[in-house]
């Protein structure tokens, strides 16, 4: 039986997508307390 590899991109399958944006919000909330920003200060 043939993959369905060469049919299907990871990089765009929905439930790929979601669990790459809640890694990256967990990374991104870990380094703002690392840092300890305040609200004012991460504002641009």
């Amino acid at each position: 039986m043939d993959s369905i590899a060469k049919f299907v991109s990871i990089e765009k399958d929905a439930a790929y997508l979601i669990g790459f944006d809640k890694k990256e919000e967990k990374l991104v909330a870990s380094l703002l307390k690392k840092l300890d920003y305040s609200l004012e200060q991460i504002k641009l």
